[in-house]
């Protein structure tokens, strides 16, 4: 056999090679997907379950308002009759504005560039305040909104009058020592601001004062300039009183100017974590919601213990039988009686309570607000 036919014969067959082998690797193409094909369905099966997680919503299929069509109405919660009402023009597009105080007739927000704005019920208009803002609260009379400015040694602060929408600095603490200091919380009482006080370099705490200036001569220089070093993360309200949560020695303790703060109970039962809440009436109507030191959603009330919730954020009494919970942003009324949790609503962001009135902010930006009958 020549060469040439040699030659030719070996093309034929890797030719035959070839095609048989194109056709197994098409049918195998067909029949099986790649392995680029693959990794994306599997990609995209776990963008759907992670999606379908991070939209929970803790016992959403209970929520009332679910049937809920009306802007304004009656409910009834747990055999409890409550009206509501959504706010108009209250939402913020694309601010990420945070519900961070309320009153009768003002809603206070704080945005994600820090721009400090309210909402006025009297003209159903928004305000902006100041922007770099820290802390802010509304005087419990509403004659002023209260906030500060932090920068890195120094707090400066300022009130609006609501009458006038006139901003004023009144005051400024700089450490003496130039450390970094930082607010972490403040109340208004009477003409006093009281304001918590963070030391970055020695991580301490304590609380100082300061008066607006139709106050000063209210308020001596020495009760004005005296500090309360103190261990605590929140200042509260209760009776227009002051109080803080002091975790060294564990108690509820109200705070009084140029003085030693005055014990008003201890929580002695619980190992403490992290203090939640507390809301306190008097001796025979409190409420402490913690995370104890097994990780324990934990409520404390002169009726017991309450175990009932996974993840309080903050407890309330709504009337001497119910107590408002926050359980991983689904609010609940709990009948500390029977012990059963009736849903109010659920996926919300932020709850204030306001004597009789309840403002809700919820995850998709709406504003509700809910009065008892």
């Amino acid at each position: 056999m020549t060469v040439k036919k040699i030659g030719v014969i070996l093309f034929i067959v890797a030719f035959l090679l070839f095609f048989i082998g194109f056709l197994i690797n098409g049918f195998k193409k067909d029949a099986t997907p790649s392995t680029t094909t693959a990794k994306a369905e599997k990609t995209n099966e776990f963008e759907k379950e992670a999606e379908k997680h991070a939209h929970y919503v803790q016992d959403g299929d209970k929520d009332p308002f679910n049937s809920i069509k009306d802007e304004e109405g009656d409910l009834s919660v747990d055999k409890l009759n409550l009206s509501f009402t959504y706010l108009k023009n209250v939402s913020y597009k694309r601010t990420a504005a945070t519900l961070i105080d309320t009153s009768k007739n003002y809603l206070l927000f704080n945005n994600y560039t820090d721009v400090l704005s309210f909402y006025s019920k009297k003209d159903g208009e928004k305000h902006v305040i100041d922007n770099f803002t820290n802390q802010a609260v509304i005087s419990p009379d509403e004659d002023f909104i209260l906030y500060s400015k932090n920068a890195l040694n120094e707090e400066t602060f300022y009130y609006l009058d609501t009458t006038t929408y006139q901003v004023s600095q009144f005051g400024k603490y700089q450490d003496p020592n130039g450390d970094r200091i930082k607010v972490l919380d403040m109340k208004y009482k009477d003409g006093l601001v009281y304001y918590l006080l963070q030391n970055a370099t020695t991580n301490t705490t304590s609380v100082h004062y300061i008066a607006l200036p139709s106050y000063q001569d209210q308020y001596s220089k020495v009760t004005r300039d005296s500090v309360l070093n103190v261990n605590a993360d929140k200042l509260f309200t209760f009776n227009n009183n002051i109080y803080i949560f002091n975790k060294d020695s564990k108690k509820l303790e109200q705070i009084i100017p140029n003085n030693t703060s005055t014990p008003v109970m201890e929580v002695a039962s619980e190992s403490i974590k992290e203090m939640k809440s507390v809301d306190y009436y008097d001796d025979n109507r409190w409420a402490f919601s913690l995370v104890n030191d097994q990780d324990q959603s934990v409520i404390l009330t002169p009726q017991g213990k309450i175990t009932d919730f996974k993840g309080v954020m903050s407890a309330k009494w709504y009337d001497k039988n119910y107590l408002l919970v926050n359980d991983n942003l689904s609010l609940y009324l709990y009948n500390v009686k029977t012990g059963k949790k009736s849903v109010v609503k659920t996926d919300i962001s932020y709850v204030f309570s306001n004597l009789t009135t309840f403002t809700i902010q919820t995850n998709d930006g709406e504003f509700l607000q809910l009065k008892k009958n």
